[in-house]
């Protein structure tokens, strides 16, 4: 599957483009199975995730019907694989990442004040050693998600407060959706691992302010640098609170 190099899109998108165009020209027909996910990565030349993705925002937009144990199906024809649908459903899951990072904005920044006012020397050793991890992930091109969201529970657990810690636990898998691997990006991977180490460097100082700052200065970051990203709101604002 031929990419532009300037291009910021997603590769589900692409992906999810490519079906859509082989069910329009009745390569894919309605009430059929689509090919299996690893074929499928095969005739696009991409990540299996790339195309779980692609399967999902379809499914959601009532383009393909995913069967427990029996594949996925085609359940729209031309009219459903229409570039206004396409449009529709890029821009709904693009409101839920922009939630997702709302709702990190509200907690995460606070979480950050009073880890700073309770980590111990050993928590700090914790985090430095997630980022450390994270930069040879980086480095080797390897996932990083999970180191990723292993240092932002480690950090919840610095501040002292259960069910602060409860809470992020139960959404975990929903705060998951932003550090998807269909959503990274080198530039994306930079801008964490940079933006780890100066909330790191905050909480060493111990200082509350300097903590809150980096954390809000990562999450707007990070959300910029998703592939795609476009229009978030405040970004101008932030950054000269910065």
């Amino acid at each position: 599957m031929a990419r532009k190099a300037e291009s910021r899109k997603p590769v589900y998108e692409d992906v999810r483009e490519l079906i859509c165009e082989r069910i329009r020209k009745g390569e894919y027909r309605v009430g059929e199975s689509l090919p299996s996910e690893r074929k499928l990565a095969a005739t696009f030349n991409v990540s299996r995730n790339s195309v779980r993705e692609a399967i999902r925002v379809l499914a959601e937009n009532k383009i393909v019907e995913s069967r427990q144990g029996d594949g996925n199906y085609i359940c729209a024809g031309e009219e459903g694989a229409s570039s206004s649908s396409l449009t529709r459903a890029i821009r709904r899951q693009k409101q839920r990442l922009r939630d997702i990072f709302e709702l990190r904005r509200i907690l995460e920044p606070q979480i950050a004040y009073r880890a700073a006012q309770k980590i111990t020397r050993g928590e700090v050793e914790g985090l430095k050693a997630l980022v450390f991890d994270q930069e040879r992930r980086i480095a080797a091109g390897k996932e990083d998600g999970d180191v990723d969201g292993a240092f932002h529970l480690l950090l919840a657990r610095a501040a002292r407060n259960l069910v602060v810690l409860d809470v992020l636990r139960s959404i975990n898998d929903i705060l998951g959706e932003t550090r998807a691997s269909t959503l990274q990006s080198e530039e994306r991977r930079r801008v964490s691992l940079r933006t780890h180490t100066l909330i790191v460097d905050a909480l060493e100082k111990r200082d509350p302010e300097a903590a809150r700052q980096a954390m809000e200065l990562h999450l707007l970051e990070v959300e910029q640098a998703i592939p795609g990203a476009d229009g978030i709101e405040g970004k101008t604002l932030a950054r000269g609170e910065q």
